[in-house]
């Protein structure tokens, strides 16, 4: 799903949200995350159902869509690159949508991701992402899992490339050794910079 169609709520809507359990700003937006905190030792992104945002100087809500969100797979503090040009979003497990920050609000409304970033283009093999973390403020790096197997990648924004860095097999009782990828892009690796509709 490359264009979203969500529906801007007034501030005062956000009975209809569950409580937020952690918010992460940059510059003049916030994305907050709400559900119900877990109990136990489980880390807080377990009792996440939802995420919207909000941008100073606007009173509306914009929800990123609850069928299109597992906090499971997320990174929280994640989501705005270092140096907060970019969004980074998990549509379902695949794939990640990054949006200029400038352009989120639009985004949430409906336009095209500036990237879309799917593991799937290089392992032929369907998989689950996750676990992405900013190693740059143009750059991340993301685990593509399936069947018994793990690739970490990484998607430079600037170079606009994906790439597989290391992969390694797996069972339920052992992992194997990182191994190197060493496998070109192929062209069809990346989508973007995407023009709004």
């Amino acid at each position: 799903m490359l264009g979203m169609l969500v529906a801007a709520e007034p501030a005062g809507a956000q009975s209809q949200l569950p409580p937020e359990l952690y918010s992460i700003s940059s510059g003049m937006v916030t994305a907050h995350f709400g559900g119900e905190k877990p109990e136990g030792d489980f880390p807080l992104k377990y009792g996440v159902t939802h995420l919207w945002f909000t941008f100073a100087g606007d009173d509306q809500t914009y929800v990123f869509p609850p069928d299109d969100f597992d906090a499971l797979h997320w990174q929280l503090e994640s989501v705005f690159s270092p140096d907060g040009r970019y969004t980074l979003l998990l549509v379902n497990n695949a794939p990640y949508h990054v949006v200029a920050t400038t352009r989120l609000k639009a985004y949430l409304t409906g336009a095209k991701p500036d990237y879309v970033v799917d593991g799937l283009r290089i392992n032929s093999i369907g998989g689950v992402q996750e676990k992405a973390k900013w190693t740059s403020a143009q750059s991340f790096e993301f685990s593509f899992g399936c069947c018994a197997s793990e690739q970490i990648m990484k998607f430079d924004i600037e170079q606009d490339k994906l790439e597989c860095l290391r992969q390694r097999e797996f069972t339920d009782l052992t992992k194997g050794a990182w191994k190197s990828c060493n496998r070109p892009q192929s062209p069809e690796a990346r989508e973007g910079p995407a023009a709004d509709d």
